[in-house]
Parts: structure tokens; sequence; C-alpha cells
């Protein structure tokens, strides 16, 4: 039993430090500099079938780093749970939140990727596709918002790692609702690309926190 946590702790810590490098290197920087940034939908699908089987590799790629930290995030707020843990409820309403993120994260990637295929019958067709896959992220981002506030809260009540870590798990779950709420304030893309790199280097500390053995008295 002891080696199966071991194996498990082991597991999501690498998840949480593997999949959110790759999805801001892949996703954030490598993707527009090999295939080009796509000013509207269109010119996405355009340059994505210029570039067609690149664009199809660095999208698979992208997917699954981008739905790899959610899947982490799942598997720690299971090993949070347990009816004697202290703010064992948050965790397990963060597991059900996260699970369900991973399913919307996976439905947005699929769609992203089929708009290759369909722009070799129709590039509008294409074009459509790919907006409606744009169109999931905002009630991703709500509720990975909420999923942050529910595990932060759970990491601070149980102290299992250093407190800070719940808290900025918390502030970013706050920040995340709060700029979904209003939709008027608009973020510099330079400004947005530092916060999700500052996102994703909480989830990688997580990560590290995770592996390291707990100290022992």
């Amino acid at each position: 039993m002891m080696e199966g946590d071991m194996n498990s702790k082991t597991l999501t810590g690498w998840i949480l430090i593997v999949g959110p490098i790759l999805t801001f290197l892949v996703v954030g920087i490598l993707y527009d500099a090999v295939i080009g940034p796509g000013e509207t939908n269109a010119e996405a699908v355009s340059e994505a079938m210029a570039k067609a089987q690149m664009a199809t590799l660095l999208r698979i790629i992208g997917a699954i780093a981008f739905v790899s930290p959610f899947i982490g995030m799942t598997l720690f707020s299971r090993s949070m749970q347990g009816e004697t843990s202290p703010g064992a409820p948050y965790a397990a309403i963060a597991g059900i939140v996260f699970t369900a993120i991973s399913a919307i994260a996976i439905l947005a990637s699929g769609l992203s990727l089929g708009t290759i295929d369909t722009a070799k019958n129709s590039v509008s067709d294409a074009a459509i596709i790919e907006i409606i896959s744009e169109g999931i992220f905002p009630g991703l981002f709500v509720f990975w918002g909420i999923g942050n506030i529910l595990i932060g809260t759970a990491m601070v009540i149980q102290k299992n790692l250093h407190i800070v870590m719940g808290w900025l798990f918390v502030c970013w779950g706050a920040f995340m609702l709060i700029i979904s709420v209003l939709e008027s304030v608009e973020i510099p893309d330079a400004v947005g690309l530092i916060l999700w790199a500052g996102l994703n280097l909480t989830m990688v500390t997580l990560g590290i926190l995770t592996l390291k053995p707990k100290e022992t008295s």
C-alpha cells in the first residue's frame, strides 16, 4: 500500500512539473514561432494548413501538455482526501472540479486538432470549429479559478505543504475569477504571458514539493 502511494505521489509530482513547462513552451512560445500567431481564426487555420504536419504535431503535444496539469491536480486533490483529514471536503470538491476541467480541456483541444482535417475541404468551416474551441476556454478558466481556490483552501487547512503555496493557489483562483467577471478589462498579451508563466510556475513548484520526501522527526 505504501509503495502504491509513493508511485502515485511520484506520478503526480512529475505531471505537475513537466505538464505546465511543456504547455508554456509549446503553446505559449513554440507554436507561434514555428506556425504563426494567427491574429484571426481564418489566419490561424491558413497558417496551420501551410505547415500541416508540423502544426498537427505541435497541437497534439500541446493538447497532451495542456490537459496533463489538470490530471495532476486531480490526483493531488485525491491525495488530500480522507475522513480524518482536515479540509478534505474542499479537496474532494476540487478533485471533482479538476476532473471536469480535464474533460473540458480534452474537448477544446480535440476541436482544435480537428480544424486541420476540416480545412482540407473548407477553411471557413475550420475557422468556425476554431471559434467553438476558443469559446470553451472562458468557462474552463472560471472553473479553473474555483478549483484553485478550493485546493488552496484545503492546503491552508491541512498544512501538508508550505502555507504560502496554499495561499498562492487561492490568490491565483481569485484573480482568474475576477478577470473572468470583468470582461471590460483588457490585459496586454505580454502581461498575460507573464501571468500565465506565474501560474505554471506555481504548479511546477507544487510538483517539486510533492516529490520532496516529508521530514520525519
